[in-house]
């Protein structure tokens, strides 16, 4: 786990060490936090969510609707959550709360 700071770009960048789903030793870096708590709060996410050895769909879902539903417009977010209920795997937006509540 490192933080430190870019004088050149001014921001903050993230680089660890972690094991995936798998149990493969991952390196990861991340930059353009612009404080040095935004970095680490990533940091302890990416662990906390790479030590899950087994996810069930809805978990992933769940994991992904996070990650994912801030950078896509309202559209293209039907689209996918159309796709998930007529999979039938996962439930809907609508039902899954804490996606709209944020982290």
């Amino acid at each position: 786990m490192s933080i430190y700071r870019d004088k050149s770009d001014n921001c903050w960048i993230s680089s660890c060490r972690f094991k995936d789903a798998n149990g493969t030793p991952k390196i990861t870096t991340k930059r353009g936090f612009e404080t040095k708590e935004e970095a680490g709060e990533w940091e302890r996410r990416l662990k906390s969510e790479s030590s899950l050895r087994t996810l069930t769909i809805s978990e992933f879902f769940r994991v992904y609707a996070r990650d994912i539903k801030p950078t896509v417009t309202a559209s293209t977010w039907e689209k996918i959550d159309a796709f998930c209920r007529r999979c039938h795997a996962m439930p809907s937006v609508e039902t899954m709360k804490d996606i709209h509540s944020g982290p």
